[in-house]
């Protein structure tokens, strides 16, 4: 099952979370940035690991990710990927 992973940390706190879709993702972390003062966010698409225990542990990315920066009093969204590395 493919989720949306979204973290926006700033000088007044921490938020995150996981969503079902993209859209959710993105509004949510914009509302993230505005409660904590962040001025990025991010939302990265990951597979939902069954057995997982923790948020950050029970996921694996894909490296398909979205950053939010905040301009001029907007939020404009980038798109990119990350790279895997594998362990040799």
């Amino acid at each position: 099952m493919i989720v949306w992973l979204w973290d926006a940390d700033g000088p007044d706190g921490g938020a995150s979370g996981v969503t079902d879709d993209q859209d959710s993702a993105c509004r949510a972390a914009e509302e993230g940035m505005a409660a904590t003062g962040a001025a990025v966010a991010t939302v990265e698409t990951a597979r939902h690991l069954d057995g997982g225990g923790w948020m950050t542990s029970g996921y694996r990315p894909t490296g398909h990710v979205w950053t939010a920066r905040r301009r001029d009093g907007e939020v404009a969204w980038t798109e990119s990927h990350r790279l895997e590395r594998v362990a040799s």
